[in-house]
């Protein structure tokens, strides 16, 4: 078996229910899923959240797709 790497990155929050965050608030984790790679856990700091990776790029590109 070929071991597996694990990617994590970090996101600042600047909102939170519509409220401007203080820079001391806790960053949005997006984890690499310990083992299936079509998965990503995205973790609030109290909950995790295991996602389709190809499925959060395309809801993000379309979140962002507006004028």
């Amino acid at each position: 078996m070929v071991p597996k790497v694990k990617s994590s990155n970090e996101l600042k929050v600047y909102e939170h229910n519509g409220k401007e965050q203080q820079l001391t608030e806790r960053p949005l984790k997006v984890t690499s899923h310990w083992n299936r790679d079509e998965f990503v856990i995205i973790d609030t700091g109290t909950e995790t959240f295991t996602v389709l990776g190809d499925a959060l790029r395309i809801a993000i590109d379309n979140a962002m797709n507006v004028e």
